[in-house]
């Protein structure tokens, strides 16, 4: 037995423990000692969770059981557990709370038990006695005499990671198998209904139609049912139903269908039995976009890799599937705590990006986020090409903007600075039109448009020329989150080489997560252009909107203030004028439409020069 007056630390100290740690500049992250630990040796033992599949939300009785391994568990020894679940109420005296609680419970009479909970992880600290090959530590969630605890609400595979100090000093091992619960959607409450492509130049589109839940939006795996299908256009060519079978897993595809007359249309899904319904976003057969299409993604999305949850695959996997995105990027950080490297996951990022990279179907950009965080602000960095490196903010060759320019490729790299005057604020001292010709106007941080020296129209301001995108920044794995926001690329076709000149170019704009239609010109010139004209020339501005929901207000900027405020009161507008005021030095022009359900689209810039 251990000397009861020995210092006992019950509290987890290193590996599996997430614990806060002051780095720079009030910093605080634990990532570099999770990782580290993650790839230390493991410790026997074994690990059964009952049940092991669940719906997500739901409220369940989950059962760990941990079999101690071989050479036991010395007195003062501790198991860890993160459990996926919240909050975490370790059981106590007394009547039960409204929340569910856990209890642990262990084979061996002996020992006493001290159980902790910090950080989200659960620490069990073994007194006086010691832990026996076999012995059994039973974790209890939900008790039988409270409530049941609440399952995860997002559909994937959920780590419960286990970890054993086996001795008396907190340094902890991962066990052999970690496992893992698995959830999935709960009963479908709505459809996402998402023509591709949303411009069909009088051709034949497909249409994705996801049976989603009303507990995170998961898809439904189990939905099945007889869908109907009703378009505004009357002569469109499309079946009047469609079967949802077991083996859609809630998610179907309907291809070679037709619009029959112009203008803009909506087609809406209803299971009537069910009261199950949704409407698309607007569809057209008309030219929209001068000859070209435009396709929707998030580009902005973290995984497990870094600060992030799910796999690398799940994310591709709700990317394309769930969220109907037409192409995508992993942007993991490289440096590990934002100032330390870490290489490990960079070949699977790689190979992730080059899988699911199929023309015509889905685009995949093999991408990373430099943290420069509070000294220049954060940049994610896409490549045209596949099989190259990823460079961290704590490298001595890309610890600065400039530097990180000066080692990607020119021309098969762009960088996108992000939250730009919120967190990690951008420093806009440093600029290259070439590698940063697009900033991230919008994500779940908020609207980085105005407000503040380190918003967008004071870089504009400072004579940057960029356009706009918009992307999630989602740390759940989880691209095309609603309310979020999304990027809308204008290009001729889905390939990586077409979006990535897109972007490239500023062909593109931004939205808050929803697939409105936008198109600005400037005297016939886009999105994203420049052109030179006599300053006494008017210039006629053209916007074309058609919106996923009534539009409240349509602004045309000048130079960051309004010129132009149209009230549609409906879906669709399409608005011409001219400005006849003379051109006093560079002068750009941009669009922000709101709906009037808070929804937002901004157009990239287009600059006009005096001649």
């Amino acid at each position: 037995m251990a000397d009861p007056r020995n210092p006992i630390i019950p509290s987890i100290q290193k590996g599996i423990a997430k614990r806060w740690q002051p780095i720079e500049n009030g910093t605080r992250e634990w990532w570099r000692g999770y990782r580290e630990w993650l790839r230390g040796a493991r410790a026997p033992g074994t690990v059964t969770l009952t049940p092991d599949t669940v719906t997500a939300g739901s409220r369940q009785r989950l059962k760990l059981t941990f079999r101690v391994g071989k050479g036991g568990i010395a007195p003062y020894g501790h198991i860890a557990v993160e459990p996926p679940l919240s909050p975490l109420i370790p059981h106590s005296p007394g009547p039960p709370r409204p929340a569910a609680r856990f209890r642990v419970t262990c084979s061996n009479p002996r020992p006493e038990l001290q159980v902790e909970v910090s950080d989200g992880i659960i620490d069990v600290l073994i007194k006086e006695y010691p832990l026996e090959e076999g012995d059994e530590l039973v974790f209890h969630f939900g008790e039988e005499e409270g409530n049941k605890a609440v399952m995860p609400a997002a559909a994937r595979q959920h780590p419960f990671p286990v970890a054993v100090a086996r001795k008396n000093w907190p340094v902890y091992q991962l066990i052999e198998e970690i496992p893992e619960l698995t959830v999935t959607g709960a009963p479908a409450r709505r459809f996402l209904v998402a023509p591709k492509p949303a411009v069909t130049q009088a051709k034949p589109f497909a249409l994705q139609i996801v049976a989603l839940d009303g507990v995170h939006g998961n898809p439904d795996p189990n939905y099945e049912g007889r869908v109907r299908l009703v378009c505004t256009d009357p002569k469109a060519d499309i079946p009047e139903r469609v079967s949802f079978t077991e083996d859609d897993g809630g998610i179907k595809v309907i291809e070679g269908l037709r619009l029959g007359n112009p203008g803009m249309h909506y087609i809406t899904a209803v299971d009537e039995w069910r009261g199950i319904s949704g409407r698309s976003n607007p569809l057209t057969a008309d030219d929209f976009f001068d000859g070209l299409n435009v396709y929707f993604g998030d580009i902005h999305v973290h995984t497990w890799h870094c600060d992030g949850h799910a796999t690398p695959e799940e994310a591709y996997h709700w990317s394309r599937e769930v969220r109907a995105m037409d192409f995508g990027a992993i942007t993991n950080h490289v440096e590990g705590a934002k100032r330390y490297h870490v290489d490990d996951f960079w070949p699977i990022v790689q190979e992730m990006a080059k899988k699911h990279n199929v023309p015509g179907e889905y685009v995949a950009f093999l991408a990373f986020e430099w943290g420069g965080w509070d000294l220049f602000g954060d940049k994610c960095v896409y490549y045209l090409d596949d099989d190259q490196p990823c460079y961290g903010a704590n490298m001595p060759e890309s610890n600065s903007p400039d530097k990180l320019w000066s080692v990607l490729p020119r021309g098969r790299a762009i960088t996108i600075p992000h939250h730009v005057k919120f967190g990690g604020r951008t420093d806009w001292s440093f600029h290259d039109p070439q590698m940063q010709p697009l900033v991230e106007i919008f994500s779940q941080w908020g609207v980085g448009e105005d407000g503040g020296p380190w918003c967008v129209q004071q870089a504009l301001e400072r004579g940057y020329r960029f356009g706009f995108i918009a992307s999630s920044d989602n740390h759940a794995g989880e691209p095309g989150t609603p309310t979020s926001g999304i990027a809308a690329v204008v290009a001729p076709e889905l390939t990586r080489e077409a979006i990535f000149t897109g972007l490239a170019s500023r062909q593109c704009y931004a939205t808050t997560g929803v697939r409105i239609l936008l198109n600005v010109t400037v005297n016939g010139h886009g999105m994203g252009e420049e052109f030179s004209l006599p300053a006494d020339e008017p210039r006629k501005v053209e916007v074309k909107v058609a919106g996923t929901g009534d539009l409240a207000e349509v602004h045309v900027l000048k130079c960051n203030r309004d010129i132009r405020v149209f009230e549609p009161g409906e879906p669709g507008a399409k608005m011409r004028f001219e400005d006849e005021a003379r051109l006093e030095g560079p002068t750009w022009y941009y669009v922000r439409v709101v709906q009037t359900d808070g929804a937002m689209a901004w157009s990239s810039p287009i600059w006009v020069d005096p001649e």
